[in-house]
């Protein structure tokens, strides 16, 4: 998972693993863990293809945790088989179980397969999504950047559907063009926003930055944020 910036534990849990594979066929299979830290697991037994960046879902008992993949195992290496996981959301509390805390000078770094643009944070802000001639989703982020977000829904969309989206930034309204980049059945979808406008940028990201209850998904940025020049 790049270079580790937190110990990790050996704990061997049998987990289900849920979501889709590379070829986009739904995912519901046995696994189990080899090592966990507070942000992150490898797992292994998993028998489809896979591709780094793709998000899934753990279940552990009756819990959840969604997650992204941040490498894979390749076939016919000692890796085979093996999942390196990023925890999506670092409130949640999958396993129950007490885990070393980083050391101090630590660095969380974001894996360099996944090569972000942009910071992403960790918002709940109230949204609506209409799909073209459709019905609207009333519901909210969890994670929010200026390439796009996360919404949460029993019922998402299905993936290449364009959007109107609507976040509300406080008491005031953000209406951006949108399309569905991936779903999770039963858990939500993420959206790509399309043609962001420099003001779009500008309002967007000084809300992420300057509103307490988003935090930055990682501990440490790299670089600044371009902001996307205004379109006349």
């Amino acid at each position: 998972m790049g270079r580790r910036g937190e110990p990790r534990a050996t704990h061997i849990l049998q987990v289900r693993l849920l979501g889709m594979d590379a070829e986009e066929r739904p995912i519901l299979e046995a696994a189990r863990t080899l090592n966990l830290s507070r942000h992150g697991v490898v797992i292994e037994g998993v028998n489809r293809p896979m591709k780094a960046g793709q998000t899934v879902i753990l279940k552990f008992g009756e819990k959840t945790a969604r997650y992204r993949v941040v490498w894979v195992g390749g076939p016919g290496t000692s890796r085979a088989g093996r999942l390196g996981l990023e925890k999506l959301n670092p409130a949640d509390d999958l396993w129950g179980i007490s885990l070393p805390a980083p050391a101090p000078d630590s660095d969380l770094v974001e894996p360099a397969q996944e090569h972000r643009a942009y910071p992403r944070f960790h918002a709940s802000i109230p949204v609506k999504v209409t799909p073209r001639g459709g019905h609207p989703v009333h519901s909210h982020t969890s994670d929010v950047s200026l390439s796009g977000c996360y919404v949460r829904a029993l019922s998402p969309f299905k993936p290449d559907t364009p959007v109107a989206t609507v976040l509300w930034l406080g008491d005031k309204k953000l209406v951006l063009k949108a399309v569905v980049r991936s779903t999770d059945p039963g858990v939500g979808f993420a959206l790509d926003f399309v043609q962001l406008t420099g003001d779009e940028a500008t309002r967007l990201q000084r809300y992420l930055e300057d509103e307490p209850s988003c935090r930055p998904a990682h501990a440490r940025r790299r670089g600044g944020v371009k902001i996307p020049s205004s379109r006349g």
